[in-house]
């Protein structure tokens, strides 16, 4: 951390399950003494499923704060998992959102509607849709949008956190395309 300049990191994150859960657990038990001595105000992981996030939790003295996840059809959307991080009041930490293997996404019904309704983008309404799902299961939910773009930084932000919130039924419809 000297090489950074800072006594202590936000978050410290364990890029992804090691190969055995045996592995994965002494990973964190390391982490665990780093936050224990102050080196880390929270433990996050990442590229998690909920069987190794269960496990890890019921395992763990410093529990995970965070899961940093990629959105998409590989791994169901998430849902599982974000329904585990509601409960045990995890925040989760969504990416991916406009790779390739989502894309159709941007042509649903759902996010069409909620674009024409709000006057915004199809992006922008996906990314709206979203917050409002991790709302709607009382989930801490943040985004990772990946863009250099100032202008559309300032057109995510503005959807999501100004925009309006989608109806009851299109919120149901998106949620729905995600089964």
């Amino acid at each position: 951390m000297s090489r950074m300049n800072v006594d202590q990191l936000d978050v410290y994150f364990l890029h992804r399950p090691l190969e055995h859960l045996e592995q994965t657990l002494r990973v964190w038990s390391t982490m665990e003494q780093i936050a224990e001595k102050g080196g880390t105000v929270k433990l996050g992981l990442c590229q998690t499923d909920l069987q190794t996030l269960e496990l890890l939790y019921d395992s763990s003295q410093v529990k995970p704060a965070v899961v940093q996840n990629r959105f998409g059809r590989q791994n169901a959307f998430d849902i599982d998992v974000m329904q585990y991080c509601a409960r045990k009041g995890i925040l989760y930490q969504a990416y991916g959102f406009f790779s390739d293997e989502n894309r159709h996404l941007l042509q649903l019904g759902s996010v069409l509607q909620h674009a024409e309704a709000t006057h915004v983008s199809p992006h922008c309404a996906l990314l709206s849709l979203f917050m409002a799902l991790g709302n709607m299961l009382g989930l801490d939910v943040s985004i990772i949008d990946g863009t250099r773009s100032e202008a559309h930084m300032q057109q995510n932000l503005s959807a999501v956190y100004g925009g309006s919130h989608p109806t009851k039924e299109v919120l149901t419809d998106f949620t729905e395309s995600l089964r």
